[in-house]
């Protein structure tokens, strides 16, 4: 890990909305490389790169976000969001990612359940069980016998509509991510 200067630092953030593709991907690479700190620190910004037009650019900001322990609260709204790409790549990545913030927020459990049911993509299905088998080991690690068998989770944060759509507590998504075979 570096420590950056608060100068190397800005500079290394403002990369992040350069208009150039390779400045973006570079930024999120250097972000990663000096640590977790940093990687908290440029949180929301990395976040936003999710969403970049550049494969490249979204593969790094993934890589950045997966050093950062712990994730801050405000990304799990923007992973579940992404749990909703055209991009089955950044689908997977974000099962990767919510599994780490743990399946006890924000209706993650819910959400990771149905890709793992129901995504069209192969990778997306494996990775989104994958991380509820890992966040379970944890959470039963965490509990012990005499305790409640299973963490409490705010499941009743996400909501299911009947067509198809999802809804947290101000936020709906009109574009499925399950797919039901007729």
């Amino acid at each position: 890990m570096i420590e950056p200067t608060a100068t190397l630092f800005s500079e290394v953030l403002a990369g992040l909305a350069s208009r150039n593709p390779d400045r973006r991907w570079h930024a999120a690479e250097e972000i990663r490389e000096l640590g977790s700190e940093a990687v908290q620190r440029a949180a929301r910004p990395l976040l936003a790169c999710l969403e970049d037009e550049s494969r490249r650019v979204r593969v790094a900001a993934v890589w950045a976000l997966l050093g950062a322990s712990p994730l801050p609260d405000e990304a799990v709204p923007v992973l579940m969001e992404c749990l909703l790409s055209k991009s089955s790549e950044m689908r997977a990545w974000c099962c990767t990612l919510l599994g780490e913030v743990g399946t006890n927020r924000q209706g993650v459990r819910v959400a990771l359940e149905l890709l793992a049911e129901h995504d069209p993509d192969e990778n997306v299905r494996w990775r989104a069980g994958a991380s509820l088998r890992e966040t379970a080991e944890v959470e039963a690690r965490v509990h012990s016998p005499g305790l409640a068998s299973r963490a409490e989770s705010p499941v009743e944060s996400l909501i299911v509509l009947g067509d198809g759509r999802w809804e947290m507590p101000g936020t709906v998504v009109t574009r499925s991510f399950c797919r039901h075979n007729s």
